[in-house]
């Protein structure tokens, strides 16, 4: 149908077609469709948009009208008299479970992707989720025609796939294999060539080595075996080469990364880079660890840098999921079942593994060393020194501190930042949101992302830190909560965060279980240095988290410097660095756990006591300053230490015995409040304390508080 009507009319009409299931909200539908203009302005727009399609629509009874529409709602009549080809894919795709060759039928109704001449937000979900189901159809309908020995029509179903797919080399070997197997060697021989000059030209890589091992069998073998059929026959046995099924050379993996179910969402940047460090042969990188706080996606990123990477070694990669193992003497017989190696009896499980590796150029993925890392920092360094070909790659929540070995923080997902809020497009360029987007559309698939909503999920994905665990979290209680919701809910994130999936690790099914398994691998000193950091709002410099810990008897055999720098490394701290040094910090999530820690332990009021005295010290010192020539320096420090300076004045308004203390501290903050105009504040603060019963004998503090 042509479209003489205003531009938004299709779309529209496309949303209400895709979406027939239930009556749609004016509000959200004026949302989807104009989520750049304000409310008022879109529903405007709906209503005008409405009576377009109306016009434009063929005219039929009232009976049976095309548009549902009360004041609150719009619907695509699912009773109206009309077929739509997505409706019609999309049931033969569920039928073709239990009837493969549904597919055939199915197939041919897709003409290409969804609506390409229109741009829209929505509209991208929806179209890949159809293009995936399209090339999912065809590679089920290829295999079906395969094992029925219908070799031509699987050839044709399987070119199909590789024009919208042409990178797809599991496609390319099948199509290889169905070429021999119909007697065409010639062809077989053909599409390898026609892969490998595409890929050298575009990609600059070489097939995968499985590819190139089908190739040289096919080109070695002059004849197809006896069991081949011609194209148009059929036969009664599969296709072989030198007795072996042909097809199952060609699927051959050269990896044992497990099949992820869920989509992989940004870090374009860090899968690139980590490839480089991997493959390129300049750089000398031979041990690469991934290091984060538990949650932080290193196991995901650390899986798609292998997918990636896995074609270049010639022994491809092997997966060794150490997460599950908590005996350090089962490390190195993980690692051989793995590899499908079984130990001789004369030899240990090392010697067999170096004796395994010492030719062979593959890449080894440790995933999750944390736990086991003084085993697994011994086995790597022995592997490398004797495997001169071997990479490993590891995730862990700290280096594994072996001689090479190139450490890598994994950074949280990025976050707008400022206070100015970027158009719904520009939004899922901030990997966070596109993360929060994504799974929240798993759990409700009508989620849109808006204007409205838009301020709400930048607010979520801040204070979850850019944290991936956390941000799907959050996003898969939009099955119940609205975003407002979950922000508030926010300040208890631990109760809020958790999930219901049956199959996810213990560690995994909540923020405080990932939380937990950090903790529990701390020793005591590091547990209370942690907490000690917590208490600091916005970070602070070295020099202080020393204050804090250096006269306690808990740290009397260990250094706090010591105890700070472990902490660091074990990515629980992070380091920030400043104009006039380095500043540590907490993500925030992070803190909030170690706060309870804290409340829960007998030593609170003594380190907020103490945190207190420090601040305190320095607002004395700055006050002092302010009468020299180091005014601008006195007052920056006082900005950057600003909220630490609340956080104490507070704690002393809150707790008995401290208020005259408080007082005090206020009146040394009035630069501060002056700089930032922030005169109301301060005032509030003082009259607050003035008004506190331990503060109305006349001192000179409250004389100068008064004043």
């Amino acid at each position: 149908m042509h479209f003489a009507a205003l531009p938004k009319t299709l779309p529209l009409w496309a949303y209400l077609l895709l979406h027939v299931d239930q009556p749609i909200p004016r509000t959200s539908l004026a949302y989807t469709i104009w989520p750049d203009v304000d409310e008022r302005t879109a529903r405007s727009n709906l209503r005008r948009h409405l009576y377009e399609l109306r016009r434009v629509l063929p005219t039929v009874s009232a009976e049976k009208p095309w548009l549902l529409a009360t004041n609150t709602t719009v619907q695509w009549n699912p009773q109206a008299d009309y077929w739509l080809d997505v409706n019609a894919f999309t049931q033969m795709a569920k039928t073709s479970h239990s009837a493969p060759l549904c597919w055939v039928e199915a197939v041919a109704l897709y003409a290409g992707d969804l609506l390409p001449e229109l741009y829209d937000d929505w509209l991208l979900f929806e179209r890949e989720r159809l293009h995936n189901l399209y090339c999912d159809g065809l590679a089920q309908l290829v295999t079906h025609l395969q094992a029925s020995h219908r070799y031509a029509e699987a050839v044709a179903h399987a070119q199909q796939l590789l024009h919208h797919e042409p990178l797809r080399e599991d496609m390319v070997r099948q199509l290889m294999t169905l070429y021999h197997a119909s007697g065409d060697r010639a062809s077989a021989l053909q599409v390898y060539h026609n892969f490998e000059k595409m890929i050298r030209a575009e990609l600059a890589v070489s097939p995968m080595p499985e590819t190139s091992a089908l190739y040289t069998t096919m080109a070695q073998q002059l004849v197809p075996s006896t069991n081949s059929t011609p194209a148009n026959g059929t036969a009664t046995a599969a296709p072989t080469l030198a007795g072996t099924p042909l097809y199952q050379v060609a699927a051959a993996p050269n990896h044992n990364l497990p099949v992820q179910l869920t989509s992989f969402v940004g870090r374009e940047e860090e899968v690139s880079e980590l490839c480089l460090l991997l493959t390129m042969a300049e750089t000398p990188t031979r041990l690469l660890t991934l290091t984060a706080t538990g949650g932080s996606g290193k196991t995901r990123l650390a899986i798609q840098v292998g997918m990636r990477v896995a074609p270049h070694f010639r022994d491809g990669l092997c997966w060794v999921d150490l997460s599950l193992i908590m005996d350090e003497r089962l490390v190195q017989q993980t690692i051989m079942k793995a590899m499908g190696l079984s130990v001789s009896p004369q030899q240990g499980y090392l010697h067999s593994l170096r004796e395994h590796l010492r030719a062979k150029e593959m890449l080894l993925l440790l995933d999750n060393c944390e736990h086991l890392i003084e085993e697994c920092a011994q086995v790597a360094e022995k592997l490398l020194t004797h495997c001169p070909r071997l990479k490993i790659l590891a995730t862990s929540r700290e280096a594994l501190k072996v001689a090479g070995e190139q450490s890598w923080l994994v950074p949280p997902l990025s976050v707008p930042t400022g206070e100015a809020i970027p158009p719904a497009q520009e939004l899922l360029n901030y990997q966070a949101v596109r993360l929060f987007v994504d799974r929240a559309r798993s759990a409700l698939a009508t989620f849109q992302l808006t204007p409205q909503n838009a301020p709400t999920i930048i607010q979520i994905c801040r204070q979850l830190d850019g944290m991936p665990l956390a941000i799907e979290l959050a996003a898969a209680r939009m099955k119940v909560l609205t975003a407002q919701q979950i922000a508030v809910r926010l300040d208890d994130r631990f109760q809020l965060l958790k999930t219901d999936t049956r199959t996810a690790l213990p560690r995994n099914q909540t923020l405080r279980a990932t939380l937990d398994w950090s903790y529990d691998l701390l020793t005591n000193e590091e547990r209370a240095l942690l907490q000690r950091v917590a208490v600091f709002v916005g970070g602070c410099t070295v020099e202080a988290v020393e204050d804090l810990a250096t006269s306690e008897a808990l740290f009397a055999k260990q250094m706090p410097l010591d105890l700070l720098t472990r902490l660091i490394e074990k990515s629980l701290v992070v380091v920030q660095q400043q104009h006039d040094g380095r500043r540590c910090t907490l993500l925030e999530t992070i803190r909030a756990y170690a706060l309870e820690k804290l409340c829960l332990s007998a030593d609170e009021k003594m380190v907020r006591r103490r945190h207190r005295d420090w601040f305190l010290r320095r607002a004395e010192i700055i006050a002092e300053g302010m009468n020299g020539d180091r005014q601008m320096a006195w007052l920056d420090e006082m900005d950057l230490e600003y909220e630490n300076f609340q956080s104490a004045i507070a704690w002393c308004q809150r707790t008995p015995g401290e208020a005259p203390i408080g007082l005090h501290f206020a009146c040394l903050m009035k630069h501060a409040w002056d700089r930032r105009g922030d005169l109301r504040e301060g005032n509030h603060v003082l009259a607050q304390l003035l008004a506190h019963p331990e503060n109305q004998s006349a001192t000179t503090t409250r004389a100068k508080a008064l004043n």
